[in-house]
């Protein structure tokens, strides 16, 4: 068998499209000579480095990484042992993984999963017409709202966040175009990986999280254990070893920049429903924060210089806070969610009658005011209603916004819910609704200096200039050159997903009672 005829026979090995008696001439010619055998393993390289860095994952001036060969013959190892009980030869090698090729089932299960209540998810198999309630090789699942729980039959288990798109590649592998990700591997499950958008994870026994997508740099987090972590796309950047308590991001220059792990964006179980945070505002500790969402048990009030509390005041359901704009506000440790995950806000608030409108001073926001659509804030404000007066609930990301048409500034108690799926619709606005007492609001889209491009959300929650989550302030980094908000508030709720109109409808039930 010639070169050309040995290169073709080995691609169509590896499409599966050779018959058996083409396969055990294969097998003979690999078994006869080194040079084949060279060859197949040539090809192997190549087509494994074709199915990890392809499928429009290559940047335009960027080259593609190269997989290394160890990486390759580790995952071919991995499926020689559950197969061949020796493999002392190459050629009893070459065969076990040729035989793995020809008789592995194409609809078998690999990965089981369970979603949280409010979960919306697809999959989507790449080919076989069994039916798999799971995921098997090829299955695409995309999550555009709550959380899955993965169990894997190597025993890795994977809580994953939406909105979220992976792909289980094969046994052992998980492609994560976007996510945040958190994964438990057991021993027997070593050298499990996992290929992000910008960088590639591999298992040495450990607990990790990765967040990729949403317009933010790939983060590692180790919690227990080892990883080896490699960006994707640094030419010639080595691999860094992660363990406990230690992270890394994807840098400016593509580089891999060290840190420290933060647990708080992972969630690892299920939640009962969309993961959320909750200040009732009551009890001794009026800054107090529940919920199901991974930050609750962590998050903590941090005192500004110059930043003083709230007061506390009657509330629609015990005590709210109250704001009066000289420089009150409650400052956090929460970074927030990133990128363009979908959530949702929910608070009542009540303008006393009389008071002097407000500026920009927000209700509850978090981000980088400086990035590209990079912070996102929720206010009431009087302002560009010169003409018209009252005040109006805001939402704002970046340089773009938009009003309600409800004058909440009478007095009275109203609740506001502000949700988004974080998606731009086909007219290229951001998909978002905003309710008043119950009732979805007429908007008016609003942006900068008639900015150009498209009002996407991309939250920058761990820049050096991002402010974590602040309530009754706007986001500037000084506190001193802040806005400040005046009113009251009750029942902050933030929730890590959109919500329809029945769901506000409970929201309001809820806290009317």
């Amino acid at each position: 068998m010639n070169r050309e005829k040995l290169e073709s026979a080995v691609y169509d090995l590896l499409d599966g499209v050779l018959n058996q008696e083409q396969v055990n001439e294969l097998e003979w010619e690999l078994g006869a000579s080194e040079e084949a055998r060279e060859i197949y393993r040539e090809a192997v390289k190549m087509h494994s480095a074709l199915a990890l860095r392809g499928e429009g994952r290559r940047q335009m001036g960027r080259p593609a990484s190269v997989v290394p060969m160890e990486r390759v013959v580790q995952r071919q190892r991995r499926k020689i042992v559950r197969i061949a009980a020796v493999a002392a030869a190459a050629v009893i090698v070459l065969g076990a993984v040729v035989m793995r090729m020809i008789h592995v089932p194409v609809d078998v299960e690999l990965a089981a999963f369970e979603v949280s209540v409010g979960t919306r998810y697809e999959l989507v198999h790449s080919s076989g017409g069994g039916r798999v309630d799971g995921l098997k090789a090829g299955t695409r699942m995309t999550i555009s709202q709550g959380v899955v729980e993965l169990q894997f039959d190597s025993g890795v288990r994977s809580v994953v966040q939406a909105p979220a798109d992976l792909t289980l590649v094969e046994e052992g592998l998980v492609r994560l175009d976007e996510g945040v990700a958190w994964f438990h591997v057991p021993e027997e499950a070593v050298g499990f990986e996992v290929v992000a958008r910008e960088v590639t994870v591999v298992d040495l026994g450990t607990e990790f999280g990765v967040v990729t997508g949403g317009g933010v740099p790939d983060e590692v987090h180790v919690f227990k254990g080892r990883v080896a972590a490699s960006s994707r796309w640094a030419e010639g950047s080595p691999d860094v070893e992660l363990v406990a308590n230690e992270a890394c991001r994807v840098g400016d220059a593509d580089e891999l920049v060290r840190g420290i792990a933060d647990g708080r964006e992972f969630a690892t179980s299920l939640p009962d429903g969309l993961p959320y945070l909750h200040w009732s505002f009551d009890g001794e500790d009026q800054h107090q924060v529940a919920g199901t969402y991974a930050a609750a048990a962590r998050l903590k009030v941090v005192e500004q210089r110059g930043v003083r509390a709230p007061s506390v005041v009657p509330g629609v359901v015990g005590s709210g806070l109250a704001f009066n704009g000289q420089q009150q506000a409650v400052v956090t440790d929460w970074p927030g969610l990133a990128g363009n995950r979908a959530r949702t806000v929910s608070f009542w608030v009540r303008i006393p009658e009389g008071s002097p409108p407000n500026g920009l001073g927000g209700i509850v926001g978090w981000g980088d005011r400086s990035r590209y659509g990079g912070k996102w804030k929720v206010l009431v404000t009087g302002d560009g209603r010169q003409d018209e007066g009252g005040q109006v609930v805001r939402a704002s990301w970046g340089d773009y916004w938009v009003d309600s048409d409800v004058d909440v500034a009478d007095g009275e108690w109203h609740h506001v819910v502000v949700t988004t799926t974080g998606e731009l619709t086909a007219t290229d606005e951001l998909d978002v609704d905003v309710y008043i007492d119950g009732q979805r609001s007429m908007l008016r889209y609003g942006n900068k200096g008639g900015q150009g491009a498209p009002p996407e959300m991309r939250t920058v929650t761990r820049s050096k200039t991002s402010v974590p989550l602040v309530m009754g302030a706007s986001l500037l980094p000084n506190p001193r050159d802040r806005e400040y908000f005046i009113g009251e508030i009750d029942e902050l709720y933030i929730h890590a997903g959109h919500m329809d109109q029945g769901e506000v409808g409970e929201l309001l039930s809820a806290g009317a009672q």
